[in-house]
């Protein structure tokens, strides 16, 4: 309707390509379903961001400049993840090894070894008391 609205005035016959008007709206009702689905993981941040703050009648530079600063937080974030479990990783690996080294040094010392892990686990009262 709007595209026939728009060829008889500005068009002289239906042949002119003068263009299409297209009638966008948004099939989310509330900035509440937009905030629900993005806080689901369902929609990401460069479609909720833009949704609410249009809703709010934000300036599309506004709206650009509010996803670069989401998208800038998240990446940053994901980084921060990615370099934690980097560190737990190594911090694991590096507790492997002493425990390796030192079950190593234990039977590497023959019953001499044994027996200081004997009298530790004796002295220690969480551990078994033995003989």
């Amino acid at each position: 309707m709007l595209t026939a609205a728009y060829r008889d005035i500005y068009g002289t016959d239906s042949t002119d390509d003068i263009g299409q008007l297209q009638l966008l709206t948004s099939p989310i009702s509330s900035t509440e379903e937009v905030l629900h689905l993005y806080s689901g993981g369902l929609v990401p941040a460069e479609i909720a961001v833009p949704s609410v703050l249009n809703a709010i009648g934000a300036s599309k530079e506004e709206i650009e400049a509010a996803v670069q600063r989401v998208v800038a937080e998240r990446t940053q974030k994901e980084e921060f993840a990615r370099a934690d479990r980097q560190r737990n990783d190594e911090d694991h690996e590096m507790a492997m090894k002493e425990r390796k080294a030192s079950i190593r040094a234990a039977d590497a010392g023959g019953p001499s070894g044994n027996k200081a892990l004997e009298k530790k686990a004796s002295t220690d009262k969480t551990g078994p008391k033995v003989g």
